[in-house]
C-alpha cells in the first residue's frame, strides 16, 4: 500500500512539475448589467484545437479560475439561471502569460440565448507582474529565416529581444550572448516544464539540446524580474513548449539546401585568388499530428536530419623545392644556434587537416612528397 502511495505521489509532483512555467491562466469575476456579483454561475474553457473542456463555478465573490492550462486558443462559456449565456472566442493564452475574462450578464432572458464577445490578447498585462522579457509563437518561428550553418536554431531569435546583446568577442565559452549584463552562461532553459540545461557546459550556445522550429509550439524569454517560479541562474529564462496534436491532421515537408553554386565567393579567398569556399548543407524532414481518440488523445512526430560538408583555407609551412630533392641548407644565427633554412614561405591550400612535415629524428626527415636521404653532416 505504502509503495502504491508513493507511485501516485511521485506521478503528482511529476504532472505539477511538468505544467510548471509552460502553462498560462484564464481568470475573472462574473457580474451582472448592473455591476453586481454573479456566484455559483457555471464557466466552462474550451480549448479550440484540442476540443478538450474545462469546467468550474463562480464563488461567492464572482471569482473563477482556470490555472496550468496548456498554450493555445480558448472559448469561454459562461451560464447562470435566469441569464442569457456568455460566450469568449478567440481568447489566445501564452506562455506564462494569464488572461482575464470578465463575463457579463446583461439582461435577463432564457439560458439558450447567448452574448456573444470576441476575445483576443490583453493590450495591457495586469494579471501578473516581472516576468519581463518576450514571447516568440510559431508564425515567428516557421517563417522567419533562421538557417546557419550548422542547422535551424530556433533560439537564434532571442537575439532580438530587448536586452540581449550579442558581444561577438573572441573565445567566449558560453556563446557571448549576455542579457542585462549577465554572464554568457547564465542562461535558464526549461522545456514543457523539464529542466533542459547542458549540465557539464551550459551556456547561451551549448544549451539545450538541439530544437528545430517545427517541434515547438511557441517559446517565452524572460530578460528580468522573474517571479519564484524561474530562477536557477542569473541571466534569461527561455520556456520553451513542444507541438501538440489536434483533432485535425496537420503535418509537413520541408527541405533547405546551400551549396557553392548559389553563393558569392568570399572577399578572403578573392584576396588569394581561391574559388568559392565548398560548403553544402542538406537539412530535411518533417512531421504529422493528429488525434488518436477525438477531444481526449493525441500524437504528434517530428524529424529533421542535417547532412553539411565544408572547407576552408589552411595556411601550411611546408618544404622548399629544393629540400623536397634532397638539398638541405642550415644557417647560423648570432648566437651560434642552428636554423633550418629549408622552410618555404606560407602556403595556402583547401585540404581539411593537412599534416607539418618535421623532422623526426637524426638519420631520417620527412617531406610532403616522401622520405629524402640523411642530411648532409657538412655545416655552412
Amino acid at each position: 500500500m505504502k509503495r502504491i502511495l508513493s507511485v501516485t505521489a511521485l506521478l503528482i509532483a511529476s504532472i505539477a512539475g511538468l505544467a510548471q512555467g509552460t502553462t498560462s491562466r484564464i481568470s475573472g469575476v462574473a457580474t451582472d448589467a448592473s455591476g453586481a456579483i454573479v456566484s455559483n454561475a457555471v464557466i466552462t474553457a474550451t480549448n479550440d484545437d484540442t476540443g478538450v473542456t474545462y469546467s468550474t463555478k463562480t464563488s461567492a465573490s464572482g471569482t473563477y479560475s482556470f490555472d496550468s492550462l496548456q498554450i493555445g486558443r480558448y472559448t469561454l462559456r459562461a451560464q447562470a439561471p435566469g441569464f442569457r449565456q456568455f460566450v469568449s472566442t478567440g481568447n489566445v493564452l501564452a506562455i506564462g502569460v494569464p488572461t482575464s475574462i470578465d463575463p457579463k450578464f446583461e439582461v435577463v432572458g432564457a439560458t439558450t440565448e447567448s452574448v456573444q464577445v470576441q476575445g483576443g490578447y490583453d493590450l495591457v498585462q495586469t494579471e501578473s507582474s516581472g516576468n519581463f522579457g518576450a514571447v516568440i509563437d510559431n508564425v515567428t518561428l516557421t517563417q522567419l529565416p533562421i538557417v546557419a550553418t550548422r542547422g535551424r536554431s530556433p533560439l537564434a531569435l532571442t537575439q532580438y529581444t530587448p536586452g540581449v546583446v550579442q558581444n561577438n568577442s573572441a573565445n567566449a565559452p558560453g556563446g557571448d550572448i549576455v542579457v542585462n549584463g549577465s554572464r554568457d552562461r547564465a542562461f535558464n532553459y526549461v522545456l514543457d516544464g523539464i529542466d533542459d540545461n547542458e549540465t557539464s557546459s551550459g551556456g547561451s550556445n551549448t544549451s539545450p539540446s538541439h530544437q528545430n522550429p517545427d517541434m515547438l509550439a511557441e517559446f517565452r524569454v524572460i530578460t528580468s524580474n522573474p517571479t519564484a517560479e524561474f530562477g536557477r541562474n542569473s541571466g534569461a529564462q527561455i520556456l520553451m513548449v513542444t507541438k501538440s496534436g489536434t483533432n485535425h491532421f496537420h503535418g509537413n515537408l520541408f527541405e533547405f539546401y546551400q551549396s557553392p553554386f548559389l553563393q558569392a565567393n568570399t572577399a578572403a579567398a578573392k584576396a588569394i585568388g581561391h574559388p568559392r569556399p565548398q560548403f553544402v548543407q542538406n537539412i530535411y524532414g518533417g512531421s504529422l499530428g493528429g488525434p488518436i481518440w477525438r477531444d481526449k488523445a493525441f500524437f504528434f512526430a517530428n524529424v529533421e536530419l542535417l547532412h553539411a560538408l565544408s572547407s576552408s583555407p589552411v595556411t601550411r609551412t611546408v618544404y622548399t623545392a629544393a629540400a623536397r630533392n634532397g638539398q638541405f641548407r642550415y644557417v647560423t644565427s648570432p648566437n651560434g644556434a642552428l636554423k633550418n633554412g629549408n622552410a618555404a614561405s606560407p602556403v595556402t591550400t583547401e585540404t581539411p587537416s593537412p599534416r607539418t612535415p618535421r623532422m623526426t629524428s637524426p638519420q631520417t626527415i620527412p617531406s610532403t612528397c616522401g622520405w629524402t636521404h640523411r642530411p648532409n653532416r657538412s655545416w655552412r
